[in-house]
């Protein structure tokens, strides 16, 4: 006996309509060839779209709000940090050497200068800088140290010097280029917040502290990593002359002290133990600790008013209560 197989009325009705339907398509695809391209078309548009193009759009995702450039690009358009206005190239045998204040007694210097006030840094950066270092000044002012340094790297280009006031900027930039001093020059300071100047000239300092006064005018702050990542090298050597301010950047110098720092020459101005500091004096004591801890030494020390020792006339101003000082990472 023959079994006749069941048909199941709903699916048969729903197969027809689907065999109708693609005939239908297929009919008018064939009558109108135009049609065809324009839904290739459009069926290619939209198997594009789907969840990577939603979120590619989405402003809030794709960070189109966001400002497209920041610090490490700022620095990197700044003429006078990139060394743009520095000749490329030079012939053999004629490497531009920079001209130093003791040259002329500084009377080529703009913004006249204490000439020989710098003395004991410049003492230092003699004895002690190797000339393959990479370097960071803190505290330019009128660029006389900047250019004993660059001098004795002749002028590589390795060093960059820090100046956040104002006032001596356009000083700083008339004596670099003109005493052919190659250096990364920021106009601004090293630091993690706000940092605005308390005053101008040799004792001028800078506050970072939350306190700022209403209308104070903040200078522009950069990391030391963005500075690294701008200027393409790694930083071995700090010369550190800015009325201690070292105790306000720790969080920017501390871990580059422990990690790849190999020199320190400091000048230890504004002590808490007197002297010409007020207010805000750094407790020289534990920063030293700090760098015996790192794994340096101390391996020269010399008073402001020894003049002998700096080489500065006896009549040049100094601080009884300033010392200087060279640490070396031991071998």
């Amino acid at each position: 006996m023959r079994v006749i197989p069941t048909v199941d009325s709903k699916k048969f009705v729903t197969v027809l309509l689907l065999s109708v339907t693609v005939l239908l398509v297929t009919v008018l695809l064939l009558s109108r060839p135009a049609l065809g391209p324009a839904l290739a078309r459009n069926m290619k548009h939209h198997m594009r779209e789907g969840p990577p193009d939603e979120l590619t759009k989405d402003a809030l995702f794709n960070s189109s709000w966001a400002p497209k450039t920041g610090p490490r690009d700022e620095l990197t358009k700044d003429a006078l940090f990139n060394l743009s206005w520095a000749p490329k190239t030079v012939s053999v045998g004629a490497v531009r050497i920079p001209r130093v204040g003791a040259d002329d007694d500084c009377r080529s210097w703009k913004g006249h200068p204490i000439c020989y006030i710098e003395a004991p840094e410049h003492t230092l950066v003699k004895k002690w800088l190797p000339e393959n270092a990479t370097v960071m000044e803190f505290g330019a002012r009128f660029g006389t140290t900047t250019c004993e340094i660059a001098k004795k790297l002749k002028n590589s280009g390795k060093l960059v010097t820090v100046e956040p006031d104002r006032q001596v900027w356009g000083l700083l930039e008339n004596n670099i280029k003109s005493h052919d001093c190659h250096a990364h020059v920021l106009r601004g300071a090293i630091s993690s917040t706000p940092l605005h100047m308390l005053g101008s000239g040799y004792g001028g300092r800078s506050d970072n502290s939350n306190n700022l006064k209403k209308g104070a005018k903040t200078v522009p702050t950069f990391s030391f990593d963005e500075v690294e990542m701008a200027v393409g090298f790694k930083i071995d050597t700090l010369l550190i002359d800015c009325e201690g301010c070292a105790q306000h950047v720790m969080d920017q110098i501390g871990p580059k002290i422990k990690e790849q720092i190999q020199l320190i020459m400091l000048e230890s101005d504004m002590p808490d133990t007197g002297g010409d500091c007020k207010h805000d004096c750094m407790h020289y004591p534990k920063f030293f600790k700090f760098l015996e801890d790192s794994g340096f030494e101390q391996v020269d020390e010399f008073n402001d008013c020894d003049h002998e020792r700096s080489g500065s006339p006896p009549s040049t101003w100094c601080g009884a209560w300033i010392n200087h000082h060279a640490f070396k990472r031991k071998a």
